[in-house]
């Protein structure tokens, strides 16, 4: 599913509740390091839009991807062609845990592209 991107979406997780349309296909790709998501950033053309909600994550973020990706608690629904670019932090936290901008740094983060397909001809209804 190698198509133009739309709008690219930064987060820290993706979601069902993301869902634009009654039937999609997401294609998840778990990305090297945080080099090749900077790349993706540095070589898109279409809107980046942060929907990261916490000003910790929003923090690091910019730090990592050398752009400047500002806490922003929207609601999102994805469309054909759109992308989420997922720096999922690499554990579990506490149930209502927020954490700061220097705990989220002991942290491993992974990094996934999130690309999103929908089709009618996919609604099995």
């Amino acid at each position: 599913m190698k198509t133009r991107i739309k709008n690219l979406y930064i987060s820290n997780a993706v979601s069902i509740n993301m869902l634009g349309n009654d039937c999609a296909i997401w294609r998840i790709q778990k990305l090297k390091d945080a080099e090749e998501a900077k790349h993706i950033i540095n070589t898109v053309n279409c809107p980046i839009i942060s929907c990261v909600g916490h000003e910790g994550t929003a923090e690091i973020f910019s730090q990592i991807l050398g752009i400047s990706v500002p806490a922003n608690r929207i609601s999102v629904k994805l469309q054909d062609g759109d992308a989420v670019l997922v720096g999922a932090l690499g554990q579990r936290l506490a149930e209502g845990k927020i954490l700061s901008a220097e705990e989220i740094k002991s942290i491993p983060i992974n990094w996934y592209l999130v690309q999103v397909k929908t089709n009618d001809e996919l609604n099995l209804s």
